[in-house]
């Protein structure tokens, strides 16, 4: 992958979350005197909110990696200890991305 595609990529993913949040605060203006649990559970278990939502944490994934790996490889200059650094990070991901769509699909 190319650096411009990274740095695309990492734009567009920002342009994603903007829009995912303002669809998000639109719904809580709209029924700001209807907010309660079953009305939070419902409107996330719509098939809409899980897959924008889902899309949101694997983009949210990577957009973290991206920021991350650059921060590593400008800073951790230990060849050993930065690719330690960015395996747990991997994993630590990984393991939250998986979590996020359990919870989600359930």
């Amino acid at each position: 992958m190319s650096a411009l595609s990274k740095w695309l990529l990492q734009r567009l993913s920002g342009v994603y979350f903007i829009f995912y949040f303002i669809q998000i605060f639109i719904v809580m203006i709209l029924h700001v005197h209807h907010i309660d649990y079953h009305f939070w559970l419902s409107f996330m278990r719509s098939t809409f909110m899980q897959l924008t939502t889902s899309i949101a944490l694997f983009l949210l994934s990577i957009h973290a990696w991206l920021g991350m790996r650059m921060i590593a490889t400008d800073y951790i200059k230990c060849t050993a200890t930065r690719m330690i650094f960015l395996a747990s990070y991997w994993l630590l991901l990984a393991l939250s991305f998986v979590a996020g769509i359990a919870l989600l699909w359930r």
